[in-house]
């Protein structure tokens, strides 16, 4: 809950893979916190999970880049 307290730092807790794309395309995000308790015991989730949100480019749209923005003036 921390890291989004700093400029430029979007954490996204990501529990599946599409969650993990869209906090990559929607929201630019920067930092993968995963839920252990969730996930545990399946690798294949997490491996889909970490694929997904490496893989994922940002969308870049004007509606999300101007979100970025007041996120960023907030920290």
């Amino acid at each position: 809950m921390a890291a989004n307290r700093f400029k430029g730092i979007r954490a996204s807790v990501i529990w599946d893979a599409f969650e993990a794309k869209m906090t990559r395309q929607d929201n630019d995000s920067n930092v993968l916190c995963l839920p252990a308790r969730v996930l545990e015991d399946n690798e294949s989730a997490w491996k889909g999970i970490v694929e997904t949100w490496l893989n994922t480019p940002y969308a870049n749209a004007p509606r999300f880049n101007r979100r970025n923005a007041q996120l960023d003036e907030l920290s």
